[in-house]
Parts: structure tokens; sequence; C-alpha cells
């Protein structure tokens, strides 16, 4: 019982009882105990990953992760309240700085384009 238990677990146990030179041509010497151990592997591995039950384990365990950390800002801001504030005032001021640059940039591209008539009638208002 133990002999059949180990030749089907492994090559490795395999070698060692049978003292093989050589494992690369293990399937030409002994046809007959690679068919099983094949077996054994392919079965093993069509088992958990791919049915249903595993995907939808997966998928609620992701939706969870990613709730989490979308509201990881609110934890962050009980923990740090007065760097969240920093945070918060350094991200609008980018955001901010990114509109008026683009502005400046339009507003140069339109004045030093050349064409007839005025450069500021071209111009909106808020510009």
């Amino acid at each position: 019982m133990s002999l059949s238990l180990t030749i089907n677990s492994s090559r490795m146990h395999i070698c060692r009882l049978i003292k093989t030179p050589r494992i690369s041509n293990f399937r030409q010497v002994y046809p007959f105990l690679t068919k099983s151990i094949y077996q054994v592997r392919e079965a093993h591995r069509k088992s958990i990953y791919k049915t249903e039950e595993a995907k939808k384990i997966r998928f609620y365990v992701l939706t969870k992760y990613m709730e989490y950390l979308k509201n990881y800002d609110k934890v962050l801001e009980r923990s740090f309240p007065g760097a969240m504030r920093v945070y918060r005032v350094f991200a609008d001021g980018i955001r901010d700085f990114m509109k008026d640059t683009k502005e400046y940039f339009m507003i140069i591209k339109i004045l030093y384009t050349p064409g007839p008539g005025s450069k500021f009638d071209r111009l909106l208002r808020r510009k």
C-alpha cells in the first residue's frame, strides 16, 4: 500500500526506489507509472479555481476590498485631521493651478497665431 502511494505521489520517490540513472527518459523506461502520475496531476489542476463558487467568492472579496479602499480617506481623516486638511488644500491648489496654466497657454496661442483681424476679438470675455 505504501509503495503505491509513493509511486502515485511523486517522481522523486519513484526514482529513489527504482534507482533510475536519468529522470529525463523516465516516461520511456516506466510508461506504466507515468500515466497514473499525470492523471492525478490533471485531476488536481481542474478542481478548485474554475468553479463558479470560487469565482463568486473571489468577486465578493475583491468588491469588499475596493469599497474599503474607496472609503479609506474617511479613516485617514479621523486619524489625521490636520494632515487631511493640508492635503485637501494642496490638491485643490494644484488643480486650480493646472486649470489656470492651461487657460494661460490657450490665450498665448490665440494671441500669437498669425491671421487677419484683431487678436483680441478672438478672445472670450472671461479670458
